[in-house]
C-alpha cells in the first residue's frame, strides 16, 4: 500500500487515518473480521456509502517508529520493537496475507512505555509480498535506529546476521529472538547457603572461650606424657639450695628430666633456674658460645675501576659473591678500562635496528595487519593503502567486486591515518552500513576490531591482526 493513498487528520488527539477504496479494490472481508480481533492491529472501520468506500483506523496513543529514530534504545528496548513487528507478520500463519500491512514507519506505532508494537492493515486484495521482501524491511529499520554504546556484546551485528541469512523465515526470526530475550530477562541463579547449626554452635563456644581469657588463672605445668613417672604430689621445688659439692651421680639412672609442654600450649610460668657450678645433665652437649665470624680470604681483593676511590685495605668479602666487574659503556660513551672482563651470562648490548623482528614493535608483539574478510567467499582483504578504496570497477577501486551489482564503482574508502582506520561512504548507492548503523557519506566512522561492514548486501568483518 502506497503511503500518498492514506490520508491522516486530526480528531481529538486521535489519529484517524483513511483510506479510499478504488473502483478496482476488492474488499477482503474474511481477512478484515479475523484481523480484527488481533491486538498487533489498531481497530478500523469499513464503510459504503453513497458508493464510496473507505477503511478509516483510529489510533489513540503511542509513538510511530518513525518518531522512535530519533531515541537512542538498549538492548531491550530494539528486541521488545523488533519482536512486536514479527508478531505482525506472523499474521501471515493465521490466514490473513502480510500484503494488507502497511510497511511504512510513519504507520507502524510504538508504545513508549511497554515497546508493544500495532500496525495499519488495509485489507484490500493484492499481489502477494514476496518473501524477499521482508528482510529488507528489517534491514531498513535497523539501520535507522540509534542504539546504546552501552551494550558491549555485538548483538546488533547479531540480529542482521539472522535477518541476512540464506533460510531466512519468520519462524527462525521469531526463535532467535526469543532466545535474545530470554538472556535479558533470565535473572542469575544463586546458590542458596546452607547453615550447619553444629557449625554456628562451635562457633559460638570458640567465641566465649576467648571472651573468658582475660580472666583465667595462670597456666600450670603440664601433666607428664602418657608412659612417664607422674611427679610426687605437693613436692616443693628446690629455693636456690646448691647441690653437695662433687656428689656422684647415679650410675644407670638417667637423669629426671623436666617435663617438655605439647606443642601449640603454654610452658610453665616459672622454670626452674639452674644453680651456679651444677653439673649439667649427661647427655647435652654443653652450650658453645658464639664464634666470632672469621674474615674470608679466599676472594681476592675488589681492583678499584678507574676514577673511584680504593676500597679499604684488608676489607673481607662474604664468601660466594663474584667479583665486581666494571660496567661496560653503552656505545659513544666514555671506553671502558683496558682488559676489563666483561661480565659472565650477559650478552653484549646490541644497537636497536639489530633488534629481531624489525626493532622494537618486533619485541613487544605481532605488528597489527589491518584487513577485511569477505563473508561470501571467505576472502582475505589486506588494507595496504593509506586510502583503500573498494567497488566494482576494475581500474578505479583497490578491491573490485565485480559479482555484485549492489555494489558502487567506488563505493567506499578505508583511510589509515596515525596508526588507526576509518571508513567513509563515496557516496554509494545502496549505502555503507556500520555494525547495521548507516553511514552518512563522505564522513570518517572509527573501524575498531572485528567490526561489521555491509556494502549493500556484502558482509564483512574488519580485522586488526591476522588469524583472528
Amino acid at each position: 500500500m502506497k503511503k500518498a493513498d492514506i490520508i491522516v487528520t486530526k480528531q481529538n488527539d486521535v489519529d484517524v487515518i483513511k483510506y479510499e477504496l478504488k473502483a478496482s479494490d476488492v474488499y477482503d472481508d474474511k481477512a478484515a473480521d479475523k484481523a480484527a480481533s488481533m491486538q498487533c492491529v489498531i481497530p478500523f472501520q469499513y464503510s459504503d456509502e453513497d458508493g464510496k468506500r473507505t477503511i478509516t483506523s483510529y489510533v489513540r496513543e503511542g509513538m510511530t517508529l518513525e518518531m522512535m529514530f530519533k531515541k537512542t534504545l538498549n538492548k531491550k528496548q530494539v528486541l521488545s520493537i523488533v519482536s512486536g513487528i514479527v508478531s505482525v507478520y506472523e499474521m501471515g500463519t493465521q490466514g490473513i496475507p502480510v500484503s494488507y500491512i502497511v510497511k511504512e514507519p510513519a504507520y507502524v506505532y510504538v508504545n513508549e512505555n511497554t515497546y508493544e508494537v500495532k500496525c495499519i492493515l488495509i485489507a484490500v486484495k493484492q499481489d502477494v509480498l514476496p518473501l524477499a521482501e521482508i528482510p529488507v524491511f528489517f534491514r531498513e529499520i535497523i539501520s535507522k535506529m540509534i542504539f546504546d554504546e552501552n551494550d558491549k556484546d555485538n548483538y546488533v551485528a547479531k540480529l542482521l546476521s539472522a535477518i541476512n541469512a540464506t533460510d531466512f523465515s519468520i519462524s527462525n526470526f521469531r526463535n532467535y529472538i526469543n532466545k535474545e530475550m530470554e538472556s535479558i530477562e533470565k535473572p542469575v541463579a544463586q546458590n542458596p547457603v546452607k547453615v550447619n547449626k553444629l557449625g554456628v554452635m562451635n562457633n559460638i563456644q570458640n567465641a566465649n572461650r576467648q571472651a573468658q581469657m582475660p580472666s583465667m588463672p595462670p597456666m600450670q605445668p603440664m601433666p607428664p606424657v602418657q608412659g612417664q613417672m607422674p611427679p610426687a604430689p605437693n613436692m616443693p621445688k628446690p629455693q636456690g639450695m646448691p647441690p653437695a659439692p662433687n656428689m656422684p651421680k647415679p650410675q644407670g639412672m638417667p637423669p629426671v628430666q623436666p617435663v617438655q609442654p605439647m606443642q601449640g600450649q603454654m610452658p610453665p610460668v616459672q622454670p626452674m633456674q639452674p644453680m651456679p657450678n651444677a653439673p649439667k645433665p649427661q647427655g647435652m652437649p654443653p652450650v658453645q658460645p658464639v664464634q666470632p665470624m672469621q674474615p674470608m680470604q679466599s676472594m681476592p681483593p675488589v681492583q678499584p675501576v678507574q676514577g673511584q676511590m680504593p676500597p679499604a685495605p684488608n676489607m673481607p668479602k662474604p664468601q660466594g659473591m663474584p667479583p665486581v666487574q666494571p660496567v661496560q659503556p653503552v656505545q659513544g660513551q666514555m671506553p671502558p678500562t683496558p682488559n676489563a672482563p666483561k661480565p659472565q651470562g650477559m650478552p653484549p648490548v646490541q644497537p636497536m635496528s639489530a633488534m629481531p623482528n624489525g626493532g622494537f614493535v618486533g619485541q613487544m608483539g605481532s605488528k597489527p595487519i589491518p584487513h577485511m574478510v569477505r563473508k561470501k567467499t571467505g576472502e582475505t582483504i589486506n588494507i595496504t593503502k593509506p586510502e583503500f578504496s573498494i567497488g566494482k570497477s576494475k581500474t578505479k577501486a583497490d578491491y573490485s567486486i565485480e559479482d555484485n551489482p549492489a555494489i558502487s564503482r567506488v563505493h567506499c574508502i578505508i583511510v589509515q591515518r596515525d596508526g588507526v582506520n576509518y571508513i567513509k561512504d563515496n557516496n554509494s548507492t545502496n549505502h555503507t552500513y556500520l555494525n547495521g548503523v548507516e553511514l552518512a557519506p563522505g564522513k570518517e566512522h572509527l573501524l575498531k576490531n572485528k567490526t561489521l561492514i555491509q556494502m549493500g548486501d556484502e558482509e564483512f568483518t574488519f580485522l586488526l591482526r591476522k588469524g583472528e
